[in-house]
């Protein structure tokens, strides 16, 4: 929920820096408008829609306003947001040697496929 919430205020925000263009004719800025007031429905549900999980999660995730996503958006802090996402920062993956040896294995695996494209094209 997190995820959808903060793709469609970045789909917004872009709108909005489109509307702002010294460039932009009427009819574009007509245009601009509708998909804004349609992002912002969107988001209305999206941000409903994480309130309604929000409650239900252990610990229980802050409730959202729909100025306070807004003012998220302008300074970036939907990163703060994600790590309350199913307490990320614990899990073993995000361990230093964990991640370089999940990398060194996928290089393998990728050696090994191109090792038999290779063997094909031979």
């Amino acid at each position: 929920a997190v995820e959808d919430l903060e793709g469609l205020v970045v789909q917004c925000m872009f709108e909005l820096s489109k509307a702002n263009l010294a460039s932009t004719g009427y009819k574009l800025r007509k245009q601009i408008s509708k998909a804004i007031v349609k992002h912002s429905g969107a988001i209305q549900s999206a941000l409903n829609k994480y309130n309604k999980l929000a409650v239900s999660q252990n610990p229980q995730w802050p409730m959202l306003q729909y100025s306070k996503v807004m003012s998220y958006a302008a300074l970036g802090k939907f990163e703060i947001l994600k790590c309350l996402h199913y307490d990320i920062l614990a899990k073993l993956f995000r361990n230093g040697t964990h991640c370089e040896m999940a990398n060194k294995y996928f290089k393998i695996i990728h050696v090994q496929e191109a090792i038999t494209r290779l063997n094909v094209e031979i």
